[in-house]
């Protein structure tokens, strides 16, 4: 509940009549949206804290490695062969955080 008020706000702050509120709400959006489950979080803060002029350098390479390493699991979940490998991929996955925002994964329960 709290990611999607916080959401709902960093939209709304793209108002520029509401400029003056950025500088309240960016840490938070960072701190929270940032690094949230569900990737529409994740994207609405790396739009708008760029849009705002923050660095989101770091930020893209977090989801960059994230869906790499989720494509990695998950192509290694699904290797027939995968012994250990795959066994390992399985469990990493069903550890993962579920994004609600996503497509259901491979290695997730339905």
């Amino acid at each position: 509940m709290k990611e999607a008020a916080l959401a709902a706000t960093a939209l709304l702050l793209a108002d520029p009549a509401l400029a003056s509120s950025v500088p309240r709400y960016a840490p938070a959006v960072r701190e929270v949206l940032a690094v949230s489950a569900d990737s529409y979080y994740r994207w609405i803060a790396r739009e708008r804290l760029a849009a705002w002029g923050e660095d989101v350098t770091g930020l893209i390479t977090a989801e960059n490695e994230r869906r790499a390493a989720l494509d990695r699991a998950g192509e290694l979940a699904e290797d027939p062969f995968g012994g250990q490998e795959q066994e390992q991929a399985i469990r990493w996955l069903e550890e993962q955080p579920e994004d609600t925002a996503a497509p259901k994964r491979l290695g997730r329960p339905a």
